[in-house]
């Protein structure tokens, strides 16, 4: 869903067209960074959110070029859009994907929706934090052990690197 939650996003900024939605995942481009995205794709994922009421298309004549499908949201798509970025990442694995994507579109919309993504999800691993450190504390077999000191130690790195996340979408 992270990849049509973000096509949402970038729907709500601006409708428009496939060709110009594609030009976002394009080699050169920061969303390129953590997401490629070919066109065929894309263009399954726009159906599939048409299909489900996320969004419209409106077909869009300008001679003497073909006429193309203008995307826009619908207040079904505005809401799904909404939930998902009122949520935080809950696995910690996701981050690398499902968060950055989440905060690409924050960042795009409002700096205070990103803001507010950076205070929730540095909450929710901070008590990842606790919640591992009184289990590794717990824990007697050696390799459980090292399997949970290595997932602290990415939510210690984690928290760090959102600290550093939330001084870049303060300014």
């Amino acid at each position: 869903m992270a990849v049509e939650n973000t096509l949402l996003g970038l729907l709500k900024h601006q409708p428009r067209h496939g060709y110009d939605l594609a030009r976002e995942f394009d080699d050169d481009t920061a969303l390129a960074e953590v997401l490629h995205l070919e066109p065929s794709m894309l263009y399954a994922y726009l159906k599939k959110l048409e299909s489900g009421g996320l969004i419209v298309a409106q077909i869009e004549t300008n001679d003497p070029r073909p006429p193309r499908k203008i995307f826009t949201l619908t207040a079904a798509g505005e809401q799904v859009l909404q939930d998902w970025l009122d949520e935080p990442v809950t696995r910690t694995r996701d981050l690398r994907l499902e968060f950055l994507l989440k905060l690409y579109v924050a960042r795009l919309l409002d700096a205070r929706i990103a803001q507010r993504l950076v205070v929730r999800q540095r909450a929710l691993c901070e008590g990842l934090v606790a919640n591992l450190q009184e289990q590794v504390v717990a824990e007697t077999d050696d390799f459980r052990k090292l399997v949970l000191e290595m997932r602290l130690a990415q939510n210690i790195a984690l928290l760090s690197w959102l600290n550093a996340a939330r001084e870049q979408v303060r300014a």
